[in-house]
């Protein structure tokens, strides 16, 4: 499927707000009495640990309720069980 060169400019300013949110969101915050700044996790620690539950329970799923068919399924299962693990 190619896509039109509107598209392509669509997509590029959804994915440059996107950015431009995400950055501006960043956890910022003020210097305590002594001066120091207290580090805190931002949008893409939040947004990675997010994404690595939802995979994993994606894997799992398939772990569990679909299997495979193919001639060698139980090796396959054997590592998908690992990548979960």
């Amino acid at each position: 499927m190619q896509l039109d060169w509107t598209q392509n400019i669509v997509i590029g300013l959804i994915s440059t707000l996107v950015v431009f949110a995400v950055s501006t969101w960043g956890s910022k915050s003020a210097p305590d009495q002594r001066g120091w700044s207290k580090l805190q996790p931002g949008a893409f620690y939040k947004a990675g640990v997010a994404g690595g539950t939802l995979i994993t329970l994606f894997l799992a799923y398939m772990w569990l309720f679909v299997g495979s068919t193919r001639p060698d399924a139980e090796s396959q299962m054997r590592i998908l069980f690992l990548l979960i693990l």
